[in-house]
């Protein structure tokens, strides 16, 4: 808890810094900040209308594809978007807010912290619009409620994943442009798309069971759309991994400060 107590008296600078942050992304747009909820709205019912079509055109049964499969589909993107948001701003976060450290003697922890607020933010805003789809069609079930200490581990996984990939950006640069591929890649293996039964390579399906980003998805999924508490290895397997990214990212962040306030 010691880092979350030592930022504990900065939550309104932190909150004020992801305002700004927002308004100078769409700073210039006729809608304003209005954009970020738009644009997951925009996302929801375009991946919805997308993929009918697509799985009507080439699946032999595609008249079964019905809104479970689609809402599961979004119940796994959705989280995974907030962690490819939180890799790609936290990559570029010290090198943009290096001003703010200089000139306003900012805690440098804030600068990763808000990449991880703005991705919570557009996830959380993206399940409600998920949330309230489901109640109109009747598929909203109360296991729904367990979205809550699945997005407590999330935020510390995000935390540390921000904590860790904010120095690697500043003092190498390199990493800033390669992530995308590496992104790419994860978005396959996974599977974000797929769920395991999909998956007809039994190797392929043997790593999946070992991929922690895989049993952050399964959760949301079985939370959302199955209904089901997920099994007790997919959230001891959650909780490990999150918390060794928070413990990592952290301790080599705080090495690297001192390094990285005079870099940027």
């Amino acid at each position: 808890m010691y880092p979350f107590q030592r930022l504990s008296n900065t939550w309104a600078v932190l909150i004020t810094l992801t305002r700004q942050e927002l308004r100078r992304t769409y700073a210039g747009s006729l809608m304003g900040t209005y954009w970020y909820s738009l644009y997951r709205l925009i996302f929801l019912g375009s991946y919805c209308v997308a993929y009918l079509y697509f799985a009507r055109d080439r699946s032999p049964d595609a008249g079964a594809v019905g809104a479970e499969r689609i809402f599961g589909v979004l119940a796994t993107i959705i989280p995974y978007l907030a962690v490819t948001e939180t890799i790609q701003a936290a990559s570029t976060a010290l090198f943009q807010g290096s001003q703010l450290i200089r000139g306003a003697r900012l805690k440098v922890e804030l600068l990763p912290l808000r990449s991880v607020l703005i991705a919570l933010l557009g996830q959380l805003i993206t399940i409600c619009l998920l949330l309230i789809a489901l109640a109109v069609l009747g598929e909203l079930r109360p296991e729904a409620l367990i979205l809550l200490p699945a997005l407590l581990v999330e935020t510390v996984l995000l935390c540390g994943i921000a904590f860790f990939i904010a120095p690697l950006g500043a003092l190498i640069p390199d990493i800033r442009i390669a992530l995308p591929l590496l992104l790419y890649f994860i978005f396959f293996v996974a599977p974000v798309t797929q769920e395991l039964s999909d998956i007809n390579n039994p190797i392929v399906r043997q790593i999946m069971l070992f991929n922690p980003v895989y049993h952050m998805l399964l959760i949301f999924r079985n939370a959302l759309i199955q209904g089901s508490l997920s099994s007790g290895q997919s959230w001891l397997i959650f909780i490990l991994f999150s918390s060794a990214i928070f413990l990592t990212g952290y301790l080599s962040f705080a090495r690297l400060k001192r390094a990285l306030v005079d870099y940027v």
